[in-house]
């Protein structure tokens, strides 16, 4: 009996592993559709995330509102995820997040905390919170928000030399589709909404890596906002990407998918640069699924020709690729 369970036990794994992925698939295509409804709403897809400068500073205390979180593109599709009573109880937009979760208060922070279904991956078990080891907030509280596994194109990570521009270093324009305040219509997606990479996955945990995914609704802003801005290497004051909301809500193609790379020390986590913590991730063996702009979802294989999949990710370079 032992060795019949030993051989089967691989087989019952793998449909196991076949049925998650396919309802991450479907979780990736439904936000898409939820991106779809957004932009039929608005004429416009949600921003990466949304700036507050100058949204409920608190007076007198020197602190800019970017410093009090800020809201990503998760947020803005709540309602078209039939989620419109979350929505209303946070307001997007109209308050900052440190705002919702004092002002609004308990029922807001549940919210805040609770792990939304669609914006998981089931191949990504375990804890179902991000602890924020920097904070969304003026008091400087660390705080918990439910964990995401789907995070938004942003950008190819590459100056226009084809050198790593780091998360701290990017021009006000992202080549992806979504970035600070972005207002990408259909029609901005020259490539071909078939040709372009919206959405895709992040992992808890790479190889023993934290990689912490992604943030359920929200980004920090505090101080790395600041130095963002002071580090931008094209003087635009701020950039599209900063190095949060990269880490938090989108995604780069500087580096292939899965790769760990760029890590020095498997204790301290310790990174020669940012890039394997901002590129795409999964627990699906192999590579990681994504989700084009006309709704199809795909698995792209971690041994993708890396020029191919930043090609995927820029929206209108005048080079479209077909999906491998």
């Amino acid at each position: 009996i032992a060795i019949l369970v030993a051989l089967l036990l691989p087989a019952v794994q793998q449909v196991r592993e076949a049925a998650r992925k396919s309802q991450c698939q479907d979780h990736i295509h439904n936000l898409i559709i939820a991106v779809h409804d957004y932009e039929t709403s608005f004429k416009t897809c949600p921003p990466g995330y949304v700036a507050q400068e100058g949204v409920g500073s608190p007076p007198g205390t020197g602190t800019v509102a970017s410093a009090l979180g800020n809201w990503s593109w998760m947020a803005m599709i709540l309602r078209e995820m039939e989620q419109k009573p979350l929505y209303d109880l946070l307001t997007p937009g109209n308050r900052t997040v440190d705002q919702a979760w004092v002002n609004v208060g308990q029922a807001a922070q549940q919210g805040l905390t609770t792990p939304i279904d669609l914006f998981n991956c089931p191949s990504d078990a375990g804890n179902d919170i991000v602890s924020v080891r920097r904070t969304i907030s003026a008091g400087g509280a660390e705080r918990n928000f439910g964990k995401a596994n789907y995070v938004a194109a942003n950008d190819d990570g590459m100056d226009n030399s084809g050198n790593y521009v780091g998360t701290q270093a990017r021009s006000n324009v992202a080549d992806g589709s979504f970035s600070r305040n972005s207002k990408v219509r259909f029609a901005d997606v020259t490539d071909g909404t078939s040709n372009c990479i919206w959405l895709g996955e992040r992992a808890s945990k790479l190889s023993g890596f934290e990689l912490d995914a992604a943030v359920s609704l929200a980004i920090r802003g505090n101080q790395d906002i600041v130095n963002d801005m002071a580090q931008d290497v094209a003087g635009n004051n701020p950039p599209a990407s900063p190095a949060d909301a990269i880490r938090w809500a989108m995604f780069d193609a500087a580096a292939q998918i899965n790769s760990t790379t760029c890590f020095t020390n498997p204790t301290t986590l310790a990174t020669t640069d940012g890039r394997c913590k901002s590129t795409l991730s999964s627990l699906h063996p192999g590579g990681a699924q994504v989700g084009l702009g006309d709704g199809k979802t795909t698995f792209l294989g971690e041994n993708i020709d890396i020029n191919v999949y930043r090609n995927l990710v820029r929206r209108a370079d005048g080079n479209p690729v077909k999906v491998p």
